[in-house]
């Protein structure tokens, strides 16, 4: 069904967003019985993309192996001279069911950020279900804290990659382990029980609905398990003291707009140093638009506040 976007609600936002919101579909619920098919249109779309990417940012990919699990090594042209030896943990998004490390948020983030990314090219459902894309990431990141230290981490997630991302951190700082210098969520899935405000008032404004989601998560993902099991839906997690100093970024026509909101409060209410970036107008993943001036925008504010945390952690 397409969506819509009323003169007023163009005023308030550029001319990109309200031609890319005139354009834009939401995904039909038939979509979740036809995966493989689903997985090859949207890769299909995204490898040009990806391509174009790498080529605009003259980045270096290489293949490697840390924890039994497929890395993809992301190395910028210019590196940011004062943190040559921090890297990114990059969890990719696309619903658990299709993406691959080469995404979007990754390229750009080694080459707008100047850091080399580590991408995570964990299993996808329905061939394998939770917890097995948790494990995975949890083991590359234990070897990556080995090889490169815990303050010299920064971990980013996107969509689906942020329950993954949330729950592997809530993971080992159970087992003990030291946690990531910053944490970044794009407009992460943190509740897969459909869940929240915006869930609802949301559900026709975004290009992703809330029984196509939930279905989703309950066919192709959990695997029989509670929605609203702490770790499957991490919102629900007890935490055992603050995480790092995290920063969240969504919009207001986001269907997980609430979940954003609600794992702001979390973390500032476990003492972690959080900040919420709400972008007027914007839909779920818009961050990973190249030219859209939102998107712009809102990874500038993402950079700078990874960049402050890293000088901090450099002065001291």
């Amino acid at each position: 069904m397409p969506l819509h976007v009323t003169p007023t609600q163009k005023e308030t936002i550029s001319p990109q967003a309200a031609e890319f919101l005139s354009a834009a579909e939401s995904i039909p619920i038939e979509a979740i019985n036809s995966v493989t098919l689903t997985r090859q249109v949207f890769q299909a779309a995204e490898t040009a993309v990806e391509e174009s990417l790498i080529e605009r940012f003259r980045l270096e990919i290489r293949d490697i192996t840390m924890g039994d699990v497929p890395v993809l090594v992301i190395r910028p042209s210019s590196s940011d001279l004062r943190h040559q030896a921090r890297v990114v943990f990059d969890i990719h998004g696309g619903g658990f069911v299709m993406g691959t490390a080469r995404e979007r948020t990754a390229l750009m983030m080694a080459g707008e950020l100047g850091l080399t990314v580590y991408s995570v090219n964990y299993s996808l459902s329905p061939e394998v279900k939770y917890p097995i894309a948790i494990e995975q990431c949890l083991a590359v990141y234990r070897e990556m804290v080995t090889k490169f230290g815990a303050k010299n981490i920064v971990g980013v997630s996107s969509s689906a990659g942020g329950q993954i991302m949330f729950s592997t951190i809530v993971r080992a700082q159970r087992e003990g382990f030291q946690l990531p210098a910053a944490l970044a969520f794009y407009t992460p899935n943190v509740d897969l029980s459909g869940a929240g405000d915006s869930n609802v008032f949301n559900n026709d404004r975004d290009t992703i609905s809330n029984e196509v989601m939930v279905e989703a998560m309950n066919t192709l993902y959990a695997g029989g398990v509670d929605l609203k099991d702490e770790l499957l839906s991490p919102i629900y997690v007890r935490l055992d003291g603050p995480l790092p100093p995290t920063i969240i970024n969504t919009g207001t026509r986001d269907l997980l707009l609430s979940q954003c909101v609600r794992l702001y409060w979390k973390l500032r209410d476990a003492g972690g140093k959080t900040e919420l970036l709400v972008s007027e107008g914007m839909w779920h993943g818009f961050n990973w638009e190249l030219e859209l001036p939102e998107a712009i925008r809102a990874r500038k504010a993402v950079y700078t506040f990874i960049r402050n945390i890293l000088d901090e952690i450099h002065v001291s």
